[in-house]
């Protein structure tokens, strides 16, 4: 599909997936643009375009696939956060003005008891472990009710 676009097409499809913004999107990919109401007009009618808009829908699929995580993958994460094992984390600071990254940071954290417990308990839930087994007998039950009877004290 990629190679029916032009490599600004294809750019301007990576772009907005990566950034949601059409309109930076398009200035992006096509440099010499520097009017919003030009780059919002343009963008929008790339959008409408059948190529593009097949080309999005591949490239978002794709996208999706790479990011998301299945379940095991899921319940993996779990037992390693409910065993204790040390977790790496990563971080970005952003100047929100210039859109710049000041600084990125990758560390390593335990999880402490708290975290632990919560994804013990929630692997446990998960396999069926809180799930009360009460048999339940559904046999017909005959129920007297006597109105104006009573017990005397």
């Amino acid at each position: 599909m990629s190679k029916d676009l032009t490599h600004n097409q294809m750019r301007f499809a990576d772009e907005y997936i990566i950034s949601g913004n059409a309109t930076d999107a398009y200035k992006k990919a096509y440099p010499n643009v520097t009017k919003d109401t030009t780059a919002n007009a343009n963008s929008s009618r790339l959008l409408r375009n059948a190529k593009v808009s097949a080309y999005l829908a591949e490239r978002t699929s794709e996208v999706e696939n790479e990011r998301l995580m299945d379940i095991e993958e899921a319940l993996m994460l779990e037992a390693s956060i409910a065993r204790g094992e040390p977790q790496q984390a990563y971080s970005k600071h952003y100047d929100h003005i210039t859109k710049e990254v000041i600084k990125e940071m990758t560390y390593t954290i335990s999880p402490n008891i708290e975290e632990r417990q919560r994804s013990l308990d929630h692997i446990l839930k998960v396999k069926g472990a809180y799930l009360d087994r009460k048999q339940i007998d559904q046999t017909n039950r005959n129920i007297e009710i006597n109105i104006g009877e009573w017990d005397e004290d």
